[in-house]
């Protein structure tokens, strides 16, 4: 089966950007494009989408990807105390 032709639907982001005094009266100061709104994809990108915007809220530049961080384990000597 063949999906074809899928194309994002943005609408919603674009009105509430539209309205800046909407969202200052609101208290919103960020919007961002995240999941299908962006592209149309698989859902399990579409969730990572949510997942990491959640993560790098605070970050700088939300709406822009941070790198990969990648946690590298490394087996030691254990030095006793005795």
């Amino acid at each position: 089966m063949l999906v074809t032709q899928r194309l994002s639907n943005d609408a919603l982001y674009h009105e509430l950007v539209a309205d800046s005094a909407l969202l200052d009266s609101c208290g919103i100061v960020g919007l961002y494009r995240i999941g299908d709104c962006v592209a149309p994809r698989i859902p399990a990108d579409a969730i990572f989408d949510g997942h990491r915007l959640g993560r790098e809220i605070d970050s700088p530049a939300p709406a822009t990807p941070l790198p990969y961080r990648r946690e590298r384990l490394t087996v030691g000597t254990h030095v006793s105390s005795s």
